[in-house]
């Protein structure tokens, strides 16, 4: 009389039990909490070069000016100024504010003391040749 192979019961259970590791282990991994962006120290300073860059390499229009363009002369930042500003708040996410220092006047809004604060200064070319010394600083409220 011919025995039952019993093998292919035992390879079914390996892969019954790998199945479930597999899938425990992907439940852990997704639905561990991450942790909040503002337990990243260095984060206001990356968000500030990519902010910088953006406004320095984009290409300029009326309703999006560029940096270079808004800061060539103090008439140009009058002009620019707000869609500037308006262009910078899209960028940033909730609970970040930002605040310009130029030559030709400041925007945004200044922070509070006792806020963490991330200030980058950086130099733009006016329309004149000059160099402009000015600095824009990231807060969270």
């Amino acid at each position: 009389m011919a025995r039952p192979h019993d093998d292919g019961a035992v390879h079914m259970l390996e892969a019954i039990m790998a199945s479930v590791l597999v899938v425990a282990a992907l439940v852990y991994v997704n639905t561990s909490a991450s942790l909040p962006e503002h337990d990243h120290p260095d984060d206001l300073k990356v968000l500030s070069a990519d902010v910088l860059n953006v406004l320095q390499y984009r290409a300029n229009s009326l309703e999006h000016p560029g940096l270079g363009f808004a800061l060539s002369s103090p008439g140009q930042w009058h002009d620019s100024s707000g869609a500037l500003g308006a262009d910078i708040g899209h960028m940033l996410p909730g609970g970040v504010y930002y605040y310009f220092e130029t030559p030709y006047g400041g925007l945004g809004q200044k922070p509070a003391d006792g806020m963490e604060v991330f200030s980058r200064p950086f130099v733009a070319c006016g329309g004149d040749g000059k160099m402009l010394d000015c600095r824009m600083v990231l807060w969270r409220a």
